[in-house]
């Protein structure tokens, strides 16, 4: 798979950064972490399958959420699927995992991811830094809102997606496949 993304990326234009953590598990660096994001979008619009995104950031911690949210790669490379990937979406702010091929319940593929991770962070890290730990998740591709043809999802968590879909906006409450983990 990682022949394949260098092949649709090109090596020329972007630097496949990786960094390896747990398990051997590859950390990718914000802009081939995002290139594959793209991909993978691409992917689903075309197969009509699905992929999550869960995006994990810390608030409030000046200067030192890179640190704990290598911790908290430690806890999640572990635990997921080789075919997962695993990187920065927002370098060294937001850490984001990419679960391929999801079943098509995406309210039950939400709440099971964010059980596991949630779950695996305490035991590992410990309440207090498990609580500190913002998790949410998107499924993709977005939810079109009934009736007409926009696009729906969260532009403040997913503001590097925005630029894909021109009609995208904020989930409705109560609406939407957007998660935000307890």
């Amino acid at each position: 798979m990682f022949l394949r993304m260098k092949q649709l990326l090109g090596t020329d234009n972007l630097i496949l950064r990786r960094r390896f953590g747990a398990g051997g598990r590859r950390m990718f660096g914000e802009d081939a972490f995002n290139s594959m994001l793209a991909i993978e979008r691409r992917r689903v619009d075309l197969s009509g399958q699905q992929f999550a995104l869960m995006l994990l950031s810390l608030q409030g911690r000046n200067g030192s959420s890179a640190r704990e949210l290598h911790r908290a790669f430690g806890v999640i490379a572990t635990r997921v699927r080789g075919s997962d990937l695993i990187g920065w979406f927002e370098q060294g702010q937001i850490l984001g995992v990419i679960f391929t091929h999801v079943s098509s319940e995406p309210s039950a593929v939400s709440e099971i991811l964010c059980a596991k991770v949630k779950s695996a962070l305490q035991t590992t890290l410990g309440n207090r830094m498990a609580q500190a730990i913002s998790v949410s998740v998107q499924i993709f591709p977005e939810q079109s809102n009934s009736g007409d043809s926009t696009w729906v999802a969260d532009p403040e968590i997913y503001s590097g997606l925005a630029s894909l879909s021109p009609s995208l906006r904020p989930v409705p409450p109560g609406g939407g496949r957007l998660m935000l983990c307890e």
